[in-house]
């Protein structure tokens, strides 16, 4: 994206994406309530370890249950995502790797995989694990903020696709950060009628959210060059920062408010 966008737009979705740890449990690998081997039952034991947020219990168990059936995707799963949560990074994208190459059609395998990619901001090489979980799931919300989050970062409009799904749940379609992430994507390739319409439809979600409408000032002072727009919006949102004590914000807008009527004198 362009440095102007870089430098003054604000960016969707702020916590970190995908790292939805409730997904992290044995219904989530699909095991077995009543394992007929050591592995089953290790692999059992390592999510319901894992459950309980003993990682590095889950991680011991996990790699014996790896030791024990190398061919089970779900125990190198579960090794990965323990150390991924230890954060032991470089570690989980190996093993999750071979999951993922090994297991094709399996879910977790491929979303973990593209996880860690994405956590080690290897956006380009974490869409194709991303990707293939898309089609085994069209449902996830967490996958579609990795994949739209991915296509933001280098300018894909691959991207509004996701994003078009994500709305479609009721916690994400009620909320301005999906409509802004649009934007952000049509923004990207410089087609700014679409930018403005989705802006706008953010900003019909939360009418006195601060970023909503700092995002809309933005656009109106740096691309659209629209200063009574601007203005307009700069205000509102430094009304609606100061309802909020977000002092940061604030200032911010104050010092762009002296730079516009500087500039217009």
């Amino acid at each position: 994206m362009n440095k102007i966008l870089n430098k003054f737009f604000l960016s969707p979705f702020t916590q970190k994406a995908g790292i939805a740890i409730a997904g992290l449990t044995a219904a989530t690998l699909i095991i077995s309530g009543c394992g007929k081997s050591d592995p089953d039952n290790l692999l059992r034991e390592a999510a319901n370890s894992a459950a309980a947020g003993q990682w590095k219990k889950a991680i011991d168990q996990a790699e014996k249950a790896v030791a024990g059936d190398r061919n089970n995707p779900n125990a190198k799963v579960m090794l990965g995502i323990a150390h991924y949560v230890r954060r032991n990074l470089e570690k989980a994208e190996d093993v999750l790797s071979r999951a993922a190459k090994a297991a094709p059609e399996n879910f977790s395998a491929q979303y973990f995989y593209g996880l860690v990619l994405y956590e080690q901001e290897n956006y380009a090489k974490a869409l194709n694990p991303l990707r293939k979980a898309f089609q085994l799931r069209k449902d996830n919300p967490d996958l579609l903020i990795l994949l739209s989050r991915c296509c933001i970062q280098q300018n894909l409009k691959e991207g509004t696709r996701y994003l078009q799904v994500l709305r479609r749940f009721r916690n994400y379609g009620k909320e301005p950060e999906v409509y802004n992430s649009i934007a952000l994507i049509w923004l990207g390739h410089r087609n700014y009628d679409m930018a403005e319409k989705y802006l706008l439809e953010a900003k019909d979600k939360k009418p006195r959210n601060p970023v909503v409408l700092q995002n809309l000032a933005v656009f109106y002072d740096r691309y659209r060059q629209n200063i009574k727009k601007a203005l307009k919006y700069y205000r509102r949102c430094l009304q609606a920062s100061m309802r909020v004590d977000d002092n940061e914000r604030a200032n911010k807008v104050r010092n762009r408010l002296r730079e516009l009527a500087k500039e217009r004198i």
